[in-house]
């Protein structure tokens, strides 16, 4: 073990198990094979629940018989996602079968080029005054390979109608042929009818209305259970159709979830004495942030990072975590490297750090409209997710 891995393990933090995570459950499906990860059955369903953390199955479990009862009919295991634990890093890993390593989207902010920094969801600009015109969608995000694959073997997508208001989701859609659908009810006669059609290979279904209910009342509130027992409950009355037509539905998650009290929660600002060491504003999210420091002042970011932030968070050497590996086994590409910048900071328990510029763009975990729940770091409620076959 590495002198990142053990110091990561020393803080409670999980390291992806890249051969047990979803990266490889989509590789396994988009490949056609049938595996531990996937099923027996010719056809697999997978559905992407966003937000769907293992703690809160078990929690689902104790607290809903119903739900008991529908995956009493499944496998259930614990698997991890890759890091950072955010939906934009991990989709851009599953669609397509590039590692965040390989493809370097590793937070909603991060540099683009001569841009600067950008919120690459909407493709709008945070810091300077330049204007974000002429920019190449291909040198932010990956292509879709595994989407081509399951396109190319007459496999279709499902996504709610909201996909389409992101670039990314617009590409999405193109490249799997997908069918949009508004909510869980028609959710379930989308599904029901593609099912029986019989006419379509592997199934991709993401629903996202859990991942945005946790961020506003907690992961383990009575609302984001209520909206994981619909989902069972759906999942419950597809079951033996999608059996008799051939079908495995394999579910997992993107990431799970972390409540920040005002208590664990900490700012910085562009005046700060940290800042002031850096060559532009940090970037990826309140739970993994990445910084770049000035030349000749990498140490220096590190001891003042520690004295002012050390209760908060742990300080990496990007290089060093590139090297064994946490972000994937390949090296980024040149034009990607400078994504990871020169350090990383993790945050310990459920402790989130927000960065402000000028008071620009604050904060970055909006407490202001009421948000508790966040995720993006490396903690067990984030990484570890649940894999359900039925």
């Amino acid at each position: 073990m590495g002198r990142i891995s053990k110091k990561l393990q020393e803080n409670e933090l999980v390291i992806p198990e890249f051969k047990k995570s979803n990266f490889q459950v989509m590789s396994d499906i988009a490949n056609g094979k049938n595996s531990e990860l996937t099923g027996d059955r010719e056809n697999k369903i997978l559905m992407l629940i966003d937000g769907f953390g293992f703690n809160l199955l078990r929690e689902l479990q104790s607290r809903s018989m119903k739900a008991k009862g529908i995956l009493a009919n499944a496998s259930l295991d614990m698997i991890t996602t890759v890091f950072p634990s955010v939906t934009l890093c991990v989709m851009s890993s599953l669609f397509s079968g590039m590692l965040p390593s390989e493809h370097g989207v590793i937070g909603d902010i991060q540099p683009v080029g001569r841009f600067g920094l950008m919120n690459i969801m909407n493709f709008s600009e945070l810091f300077g005054d330049k204007k974000v015109t002429g920019v190449d969608y291909d040198m932010i995000y990956p292509t879709n390979y595994n989407l081509h694959k399951i396109q190319a073997a007459k496999g279709i997508g499902i996504f709610p109608q909201s996909i389409q208001q992101f670039p990314i989701g617009k590409r999405i859609m193109s490249d799997l042929h997908g069918v949009e659908y508004s909510t869980i009810k028609d959710l379930h006669n989308v599904m029901d009818g593609i099912i029986r059609e019989g006419d379509h290979g592997n199934i991709l279904v993401y629903y996202g209305d859990l991942d945005h209910t946790e961020h506003m009342h907690g992961y383990m509130s009575e609302e984001s259970i209520s909206v994981a027992a619909e989902v069972m409950e759906l999942l419950g009355n597809l079951y033996a159709s999608a059996r008799n037509n051939g079908y495995n539905i394999v579910v997992t998650a993107d990431h799970g979830h972390v409540i920040v009290k005002d208590s664990e929660f900490k700012e910085f600002g562009s005046s700060d004495k940290l800042a002031m060491l850096l060559k532009r504003p940090p970037w990826g999210n309140a739970r993994t942030m990445f910084f770049e420091s000035k030349e000749g002042e990498e140490e220096k970011v590190e001891e003042v990072f520690n004295e002012e932030f050390g209760d908060y968070g742990t300080i990496f050497k990007s290089e060093e975590m590139l090297a064994e590996g946490i972000f994937g086994r390949a090296n980024p590409q040149k034009e990607k490297r400078e994504n990871f910048g020169t350090h990383i900071v993790i945050s310990k328990g459920n402790y989130s750090i927000n960065y402000a510029e000028g008071g620009q763009y604050e904060p970055w975990f909006d407490r202001l409209k009421g948000q508790v729940g966040t995720h993006g770091g490396m903690s067990a409620d984030e990484m570890q997710i649940p894999l359900i076959i039925f």
